[in-house]
């Protein structure tokens, strides 16, 4: 198995050390917020305007609900992940709080 790559610089008198993720990381991330896209697709409109979801994203998960394929499913699962990437971290962790003590 490999070692992570790790990157050294020195700004002034510390030392910062900053490793990037494996890809193997960068993929389990990206499979985490599909499903989280899956579940928060599953909520009813009342909680995705309450949490304040950007309108981008809530037209693409209104769209999953109409889509019947399976294949097609999947990449609209793809592209619901690619748009909950660009949220903030603070939004993403709101939304799987609130998914959490969804019943």
């Amino acid at each position: 198995m490999m070692a992570h790559t790790v990157f050294q610089w020195s700004s002034g008198e510390q030392t910062v050390t900053d490793e990037k993720p494996s890809r193997s990381e960068k993929k389990r991330q990206v499979l985490a917020l599909q499903e989280l896209g899956e579940r928060l697709s599953c909520a009813d409109q009342a909680l995705w305007d309450a949490l304040g979801i950007p309108q981008d994203l809530v037209n693409a998960l209104q769209e999953k609900r109409s889509i019947t394929s399976f294949q097609a499913r999947k990449r609209h699962l793809q592209f619901i992940g690619r748009l909950m990437r660009d949220l903030d971290s603070d939004m993403v962790r709101k939304i799987a709080v609130a998914l959490k003590e969804r019943p």
